[in-house]
């Protein structure tokens, strides 16, 4: 045998295990032709491909089946999106409320959260003379809203409870500072002459400076959502919304398409398990093969992915 087909020979092995390694396949090429050409005589010997150190796609590990294929940025939420392909239920039909359930809360705190303008100010809108139906209620707060936005442009949100004798009240809270000059006394009285305008104990008690205060996340958290008895609908109430939102609160979230890096998945989990220490559910955005929502991961994701830091 020749050194020059000899040399041949072995440049044609290499290049059929490097094939291997990326293909896994470990077979006998029986087609020499098949292979790239290098120069001078092919070779009728079989070759024997290496096998392949790598059994297993590197990215679908063992605890985590689904890659992330993109992510949808808000003001302070992270969406990690995966491209999961079992069963999805379908959304039950919204039927008459009974109470504030767990996910509702937890799409509230969402839209207060990555509310932006951020809230700034919230006031409590109650009755103290009447006791109105739920669609009664719905249409003073409509009229309301109409009258406050046409005079000063804002966002909203509000939530519905009930006080021990089962009057509605609703926390209205806006995007505008709650010392806003003419803005308290605007709302004071436009509330009282759509809802009991021959009340005049009830506009004083809507114009008192404890009633509109600054809005606080915390306070707001730890004052208004742990009040159970207040969230139950009391008997003959008609309704199906405990709390709502203008269109405009929270805007289209940022899309990032594409496979996200390991390590960027892995700091952003990371942080969200250092700020839940406490839950069991901790873990479950790294293990999850669906698409899961971190509530601040936002901030690490766009200084992950898009270098910006704030």
């Amino acid at each position: 045998m020749s050194g020059y087909r000899k040399k041949d020979e072995n440049s044609r092995a290499a290049l059929t295990g490097l094939a291997g390694a990326f293909t896994g396949r470990n077979e006998i090429v029986t087609n020499p032709a098949s292979l790239p050409e290098i120069g001078g005589e092919r070779s009728s010997h079989p070759v024997r491909q290496p096998p392949c150190l790598v059994t297993y796609p590197i990215t679908n590990w063992k605890r985590q089946r689904n890659p992330v294929v993109g992510a949808e940025l808000e003001k302070r939420a992270a969406k990690l999106i995966r491209d999961y392909q079992g069963w999805i239920p379908t959304p039950p039909r919204r039927t008459k409320s009974t109470g504030f359930s767990k996910k509702a809360q937890a799409r509230l705190l969402h839209a207060a959260r990555n509310a932006d303008p951020e809230l700034l100010m919230q006031i409590c809108l109650t009755y103290h003379e009447s006791n109105p139906t739920g669609k009664q209620t719905k249409k003073h707060l409509k009229k309301l809203l109409e009258r406050l936005r046409l005079n000063y442009p804002c966002e909203y949100l509000w939530v519905l409870e009930f006080q021990r004798r089962g009057i509605p009240h609703f926390h209205l809270c806006l995007t505008l500072p709650f010392d806003t000059p003419g803005l308290h006394q605007f709302i004071a009285n436009n509330w009282n002459a759509i809802a009991e305008p021959d009340s005049g104990k009830h506009l004083w008690w809507h114009l008192r400076k404890e009633n509109c205060i600054a809005w606080s996340e915390k306070g707001y958290l730890s004052k208004y959502l742990d009040k159970a008895n207040q969230k139950k609908v009391p008997e003959g109430f008609e309704g199906n919304r405990m709390w709502a939102a203008s269109a405009g609160l929270v805007p289209e979230p940022e899309k990032i398409d594409g496979l996200i890096a390991k390590a960027a998945v892995r700091s952003a989990c990371k942080h969200h398990e250092s700020k839940h220490r406490a839950s069991k559910y901790s873990k479950i955005p790294r293990t999850s093969e669906k698409s899961y929502t971190l509530p601040d991961g936002a901030i690490v994701m766009r200084r992950l992915l898009l270098g910006e830091v704030k």
